[in-house]
């Protein structure tokens, strides 16, 4: 899958990766019968590696960042999928920390809501 992926997009723009974001996370995150969400894992982790060759570059990992903190309002913060799906992307080497905290400390006023603090 890799293969054909990056074979199929030569230009990695944000456009690409903001829909691709959201695929990965429409695809791995899931409503359960109670209205709640959950991660599924299993999903996850395939997505997890497609995604850490996507996101080489601390720019698109910002970008990957933004997405996922935009689908999180909309589902109006889910109890730990945020967390679950962080962690996991840094602990696979998918995000850097340092991604992390310049997407963090962006002050932009339409990026603020449900950031919290570190």
């Amino acid at each position: 899958m890799k293969i054909i992926f990056q074979e199929n997009i030569k230009e990695r723009n944000n456009t690409i990766i903001g829909s691709f974001m959201k695929l990965v996370l429409r695809n791995c995150i899931e409503k359960q019968a109670d209205g709640s969400y959950s991660v599924d894992r299993g999903k996850r982790g395939i997505q997890e590696k497609m995604m850490s060759h996507f996101a080489e570059k601390q720019d698109k990992q910002i970008q990957c960042l933004r997405v996922i903190h935009q689908y999180m309002n909309e589902l109006e913060h889910p109890s730990g999928c945020l967390n679950e799906i962080l962690t996991c992307l840094y602990e696979n080497f998918a995000l850097s920390k340092s991604a992390f905290f310049k997407w963090h400390d962006d002050k932009n006023p339409q990026e603020q809501e449900g950031k919290g603090k570190i």
